[in-house]
């Protein structure tokens, strides 16, 4: 639900939400709603329970969006944070390393400018009928030459075996607390 007076965005709980359009014989008009070309969850809300909504009683927390949202943009762009099974937000160790990755090849570039400037150039130059995937291919071709390095197996250079990555493990991050998220427009 977005609320701009406040501008801050409320996330749903999925099961007490249920339960509030249950209790108020809600649950077929809801379901018109979903199927239907309105988009806005919060104005139905307040035309439908003719009201003030008591969302407090189905959020599961607020954030603050600032110029994140506005009433022109759909909602539904919205990813929300992974959770545990307690519903507690946390950092796939997966994303962790391929965040330590990216940071480890851009260190790797910027050492070695020559080999970097010759990357953008076959990157830059103008694209193929093959377009995206080319584009692709090349820069799987340039992380595998400055990460698959330990040549373990020799037909398959580019195979994850070969990577200097395979050594580490990175395990998710502990819980974060839902007052530690910050809602982001992507741009």
């Amino acid at each position: 639900l977005y609320f701009p007076r406040e501008q801050k965005a409320a996330m749903i709980d999925l099961p007490k939400f249920v339960g509030f359009l249950d209790s108020r014989g809600l649950m077929g008009d809801y379901e018109k709603f979903m199927l239907g070309s309105e988009s806005d969850l919060r104005v139905w809300l307040e035309k439908t329970v003719r009201g003030s909504i008591p969302h407090r009683d189905f959020i599961s927390y607020e954030l603050y969006s600032g110029d994140a949202l506005d009433e022109n943009h759909s909602l539904s762009g919205i990813q929300l944070f992974i959770k545990d099974k307690q519903g507690r937000p946390y950092i796939p160790g997966s994303s962790l390393k391929g965040a330590l990755r990216t940071a480890i090849l851009s260190r790797m570039l910027s050492e070695r400018r020559g080999f970097a400037q010759q990357c953008i150039d076959t990157l830059c130059s103008p694209p193929t009928k093959e377009g995206r995937n080319a584009y692709l291919r090349e820069t799987e071709d340039i992380e595998s030459r400055l990460l698959n390095t330990l040549n373990l197996n020799q037909l398959r250079r580019r195979d994850a075996v070969n990577s200097v990555m395979k050594g580490i493990s990175i395990s998710d991050s502990a819980p974060i607390p839902t007052s530690a998220l910050v809602l982001c427009r992507k741009i």
